[in-house]
């Protein structure tokens, strides 16, 4: 049943009321910025309830927000949490961009490819460099340029658009 208890409204996945006593429950991060965590059932390996700050949602808006949304399992969560597309378990990211679902063996080429090296080029001065991050997301040490892929020539963006 839903509730508030504290400064979180509490809402229970369905069908997972009751079933997790004796249970070793975590409070996982969802997303801070919008006030959104979940309990996590580490025995079940399954969130069981939805939790929503009440300085930022009512009972209502959190409501429909578990109505519209379908969590894609390519978000990565602020807790460091990512839900499997194969058996729909949260599992720690880290591990899972490294081994896979722990608990299904699942392995994802996007996922995979989050921990590439790429090779981005400035679009004013031609420096290059290596790097894990999106080009799109560093300046040139150099000119303090945009970065692009070295693989994808063009003129890039203007300075009006970064």
């Amino acid at each position: 049943m839903p509730s508030i208890k504290g400064d979180w409204i509490h809402i229970p996945v369905k069908g997972e009321e009751g079933k997790h006593k004796n249970h070793e429950i975590r409070t996982i991060k969802i997303s801070e910025k919008k006030g959104i965590r979940a309990l996590y059932c580490l025995d079940c390996k399954k969130i069981i309830t939805w939790l929503f700050h009440k300085d930022k949602w009512t009972m209502e808006k959190a409501k429909k927000w578990l109505d519209e949304h379908n969590i894609p399992y390519e978000e990565m969560f602020e807790g460091g949490f990512v839900r499997c597309p194969n058996c729909s378990s949260y599992v720690d990211s880290n591990e899972f961009l490294k081994k896979g679902c722990l608990h299904c063996g699942f392995l994802s080429v996007k996922y995979i490819s989050l921990s590439q090296k790429f090779c981005c080029e400035c679009i004013n001065c031609g420096f290059k460099m290596e790097t894990d991050k999106h080009c799109i997301d560093l300046r040139c040490l150099r000119c303090g340029g945009e970065m692009r892929r070295c693989e994808r020539p063009g003129s890039g963006r203007s300075e009006n658009d970064l």
